[in-house]
């Protein structure tokens, strides 16, 4: 989707710009493939372009649909400090 596309560009440009994101993992999980999977299910997400910050069990941030630098950053920041 566009929005998956234009935040894809904004991860990449936050991750350029602050060193500490480089200890996250990203896994990206194809929405139309894996959507209405049980791990979907389990981790509550229900539409594309949403992006679930977790450790261990726990889920630190969620952000859907939030195609901006701020909110990206401020999800990002959250799973950081947590």
């Amino acid at each position: 989707s566009l929005t998956c596309q234009i935040k894809e560009g904004l991860l990449t440009d936050l991750l350029a710009e602050n060193p500490a994101y480089d200890r996250f993992t990203f896994v990206d999980v194809d929405w139309d493939t894996f959507g209405q999977s049980q791990w979907a299910q389990r981790l509550k997400i229900e539409r594309r372009s949403t992006l679930v910050a977790i450790s261990g069990e726990t889920e630190l941030a969620r952000i859907v649909n939030e195609p901006y630098a701020h909110k990206l950053r401020s999800f990002l920041d959250t799973a950081l400090n947590a």
